[in-house]
């Protein structure tokens, strides 16, 4: 299962190996979902209260890549079926496959207006952006000329962060979200902060 940045929420090693063929089974819940390889269960976890209130049909379902598109899949899917209630549904069929989108997208004025993802992140983009954005305050505090203060560099920050939230309007299966500027700035002003330390000192 991966986000909409295509990063794996969940990894489970050892399962491709080897070139023989494995029967992988997702099963889904209102409260939680499980993962069985060849039978056996390697995976089971619990999910949000609500979760699937969220869903529509404009999520898409993927077997064998990640939501990025941007893997190449190098093995073979011999049968990918869903199942709900009594009927289920063979997705290897040709007239139920669809390739994948390009990496680039055209934005509709459903996704700009789509508030829900602005909001979207997850623990590792905190913590990816936060970091990314340390080294810009610091070399801004420690090595401008003439000296630059906090909101100066917090604008810089803010038109750098908003230009790249931006540019993935147009990436496929990549998400603009408002929360990822404001820990860019948190991130920009703690490297600000300790980069202003570091040139009062003259180090």
């Amino acid at each position: 299962m991966s986000n909409l940045n295509g990063t794996p929420n969940f990894v489970i090693a050892d399962v491709f190996g080897n070139s023989s063929w494995r029967t992988i089974e997702v099963r889904l819940s209102s409260d939680s979902f499980q993962v069985l390889v060849d039978g056996a269960t390697r995976l089971s976890e619990s999910l949000p209260t609500g979760y699937w209130l969220l869903w529509d049909d404009t999520y898409p379902l993927l077997f064998g890549n990640e939501a990025s598109g941007d893997r190449v899949w190098q093995g073979y899917i011999r049968k990918a079926q869903v199942c709900a209630a009594s009927e289920c549904v063979n997705y290897v069929q040709p007239s139920m496959l669809q390739l994948p989108k390009g990496y680039w997208s055209r934005p509709t004025w459903r996704n700009v207006l789509d508030n829900q993802h602005y909001f979207a992140t997850t623990p590792t983009d905190v913590f990816i952006n936060l970091l990314f954005f340390m080294p810009l305050g610091f070399l801004l505090a420690r090595l401008a000329e003439p000296p630059v203060g906090l909101a100066k560099a917090l604008i810089v920050a803010t038109l750098i962060s908003v230009s790249i939230e931006a540019v993935q309007f147009i990436l496929a299966y990549r998400v603009t979200s408002l929360i990822d500027v404001i820990v860019n700035l948190v991130g920009s002003g703690l490297g600000f902060g300790v980069g202003k330390r570091v040139r009062a000192s003259n180090i």
